[in-house]
């Protein structure tokens, strides 16, 4: 509940920010005075709705609910880590806000690339520094989860045994686990190229600050996955008992696929990077790779739909949420098939297309599988019983108006 809590806080502080990015773009003015009003927006809009927002709730939130329950346990394997792993988001929220009342020269994005040299050193410190809290944060929930699971169930581990929900935050943990040494690590010469010139990136230290983008990216992207299979686990439990089905459509495929897009998103990091004058050898194999990632989602997809094969969708508002998710995710993933050809995402790089096919993935698909999950568990977990037709007129508002 204090995931929740927090996370829908982050999330109303991260809205707010986006309506102010948007009040910015309705004209030409400036409406605020201050250009770096609107940079600052968009560095910490980003940082809330992925880092405050998306993952306390997606992963905090929920699999603190549901895993003592489908591992049928009274609680988690650690307890007391799962509460300091909590408490440790509190401060590294207030860091990362600090920075709005310090100084508004942030203009850095969410990649924090360098060099940034103009930069405030001490709100990007603060940054750096809140982003390190929240790393150790995921990574102390990710021993507990992982542990969990594999004690609890030690001698009941086999393949087709466990849920897709838990098969899926298997793999979410261990990319968390792979990934955030990864970022922390480049944040961290970040640092010591500011406050002690080690000019890791400077290239007038002989620095480069093209291996700044590898070392983000080669976290970046699978915190893309991080952020979306647990939603993936969640909705394939849905369709499962929302169909009256024994079991998902193809429950094995199902599972590898999960595991080949966990593997798959730590090998196509470069694909971000086509206007760095990669060679074309190795844009061909980023292009490839990046292909590859449509075989795993497709299987689901294609698992899911013939799940609900039979279903009447509008008897029920679940269902309603369901399909709007595979829409949303669909249109997502097409839109990122599309950028992975190198020549396309050079000419598409830094437009709203990208903003557009990262949306539509992450905010989209995220909210719709965080959405149906509290719908479909809300008696079990609030104990509240929602109407049905409101949860309709909510669903097509949502679809619709996200959509325009």
């Amino acid at each position: 509940l204090m995931y929740l809590l927090f996370g829908f806080w982050s999330g109303m502080m991260g809205l707010s920010m986006s309506f102010i990015i948007r009040i910015e773009l309705m004209n030409l003015n400036n409406n605020f005075n201050n250009n770096m009003i609107y940079y600052m927006m968009i560095t910490i809009h980003a940082f809330m709705m992925i880092f405050f927002m998306t993952m306390p709730i997606i992963i905090g939130s929920l699999s603190n609910w549901l895993l003592p329950l489908m591992l049928m346990s009274s609680d988690l394997i650690f307890p007391r880590l799962n509460n300091f792993s909590f408490w440790l988001l509190i401060p590294s929220l207030i860091l990362l806000m600090l920075n709005m009342m310090l100084n508004n020269n942030i203009n850095t994005g969410w990649t924090l690339y360098p060099p940034l040299i103009n930069q405030n050193y001490i709100t990007l410190n603060f940054i750096i520094f809140s982003l390190h809290l929240n790393g150790i944060s995921s990574i102390f929930s990710s021993i507990n989860f992982i542990s969990s699971i594999f004690i609890i169930n030690n001698n009941n581990f086999f393949i087709n045994n466990l849920s897709l929900y838990i098969w899926s935050i298997i793999i979410t943990t261990i990319l968390l686990i792979i990934s955030i040494p990864i970022l922390s690590s480049a944040i961290t010469m970040i640092i010591l190229d500011n406050n002690m010139h080690m000019n890791f990136f400077n290239p007038l230290g002989n620095g480069n600050p093209i291996l700044y983008q590898h070392l983000f990216w080669f976290f970046g992207h699978p915190e893309v996955y991080i952020l979306i299979l647990p939603g993936f686990g969640i909705m394939s439990q849905i369709m499962n008992q929302e169909s009256g089905k024994m079991e998902i459509f193809s429950k094995i495929n199902m599972i590898f696929a999960m595991i080949s897009i966990g593997i798959l998103g730590f090998i196509v990091w470069a694909h971000h990077m086509f206007t760095i004058g990669l060679d074309i050898d190795t844009q061909l194999y980023f292009m490839s790779a990046t292909m590859i990632i449509a075989i795993p989602t497709s299987i689901k997809i294609f698992s899911w739909m013939m799940t609900m094969n039979g279903k009447k969708i509008f008897n029920s508002s679940i269902s309603l949420w369901t399909i709007g998710f595979i829409i949303m995710f669909t249109l997502g993933g097409l839109t990122g098939i599309i950028l992975s050809n190198s020549i396309i995402d050079i000419n598409l790089h830094d437009t709203y297309f990208v903003v557009a096919h990262f949306h539509y993935v992450l905010s989209m698909g995220v909210i719709f599988s965080i959405f149906s999950s509290f719908i479909f568990w809300s008696s079990l977990l609030l104990n509240i019983s929602l109407n049905n037709n409101w949860l309709k007129i909510n669903f097509f508002n949502l679809f619709i108006s996200i959509n325009l």
